[in-house]
């Protein structure tokens, strides 16, 4: 449906793609400190399970990532958000790719 390509200012990629079942999704892979900051900013609405979800998953993830680095090992983090058919048609191509 749509792809963002990997540049060293964003220091991540995008990719939007729709599944056999017509669900849409939003994939993005990239360096931990790009992927990570916009994990942590959330969204409106958000219930404070799914903050404190987050934030347990988060804090997980950056002690592994901390392991691996100490270890020598490069990192990507991926993530990934399941979008509404409304939410794609409201959103033009350049505002996806800001993700």
């Amino acid at each position: 449906m749509g792809m963002h390509e990997f540049d060293s200012v964003r220091k991540r990629m995008s990719v939007l793609v729709e599944g056999p079942d017509e669900s849409i999704k939003l994939l993005v892979k990239g360096a931990d400190s790009s992927v990570m900051s916009i994990i942590s900013q959330g969204e409106n609405g958000d219930s404070l399970a799914q903050i404190q979800g987050r934030a347990e998953i988060s804090s997980a993830t950056l002690a592994h990532l901390d392991r691996y680095s100490r270890d020598g090992l490069r990192t990507l983090v991926v993530a990934s958000k399941e979008l509404s058919h409304n939410e794609v048609s409201l959103k033009s191509s350049s505002e996806v790719g800001e993700v």
